[in-house]
């Protein structure tokens, strides 16, 4: 008897936000905050990553999985938010 297998490449990506009020996001899909890995569908090629505060989008941006496979993706949030003073919240940098 011969057992074939056919092994799909499963993609696990680990993210890091600084941030850990910050909430991540694959595909629309909550994951956690902080460091939290995500295990992506067979054959899946790209996905969007969004952060979230307070409910607002702060962060967009689309990923080729595979270039990505068994790595880490930092959620750089310093570099597109700005802390408001007068609201009290994070905004987007225009």
């Amino acid at each position: 008897m011969i057992l074939t297998l056919n092994a799909c490449a499963v993609s696990k990506i680990t993210f890091y936000c600084e941030q850990p009020e910050i909430e991540i996001y694959v595909d629309g899909e909550y994951i956690g905050k902080d460091l939290v890995s995500y295990v992506f569908k067979p054959n899946q090629t790209s996905a969007v990553i969004t952060a979230q505060i307070n409910g607002k989008e702060i962060y967009r941006r689309v990923i080729d999985v595979k270039l990505y496979k068994s790595s880490l993706f930092e959620i750089k949030a310093s570099e597109i938010m700005k802390y408001s003073n007068s609201h009290s919240i994070y905004k987007s940098k225009p």
